[in-house]
């Protein structure tokens, strides 16, 4: 697990220099059709897919994204080095400048795996 996240890691750091393309991320199409790829090799396969998933997605809810539980503790680090909070206007236009953000991905992730089908 450790080095699946560290991998994980290390591939987000390559999409966003440009040396990995993004091209390679799977939406939850490409997902599906993986996990089912990894079924039809047996259980233990399809049981390391599936806790690499929730090794990556366990990543993703840390990322300091506001929408997510690393952006509330990037908040909370902000509220305690400021000594107050954000506003709510500027807590509230983070949370959505974060939705926007993950909806594009899921969206743009989606889009690449439809392509990829057909």
């Amino acid at each position: 697990t450790k080095d699946l996240l560290i991998q994980f890691y290390v591939s987000l750091h390559r999409m966003v220099d440009g040396s990995v393309p993004v091209s390679g991320m799977m939406g939850p199409v490409g997902i599906f059709n993986a996990g089912t790829s990894f079924a039809k090799k047996g259980h233990v396969w399809l049981i390391w897919f599936l806790s690499m998933i929730s090794a990556n997605l366990a990543v993703v809810n840390f990322l300091p994204i506001p929408i997510v539980d690393g952006g509330l503790f990037t908040f909370l680090l902000i509220e305690k080095l400021r000594g107050k909070p954000l506003s709510a206007k500027a807590y509230s236009v983070a949370q959505i400048v974060g939705l926007a953000l993950l909806g594009f991905v899921f969206i743009f992730a989606t889009w690449q795996d439809i392509s990829r089908m057909l």
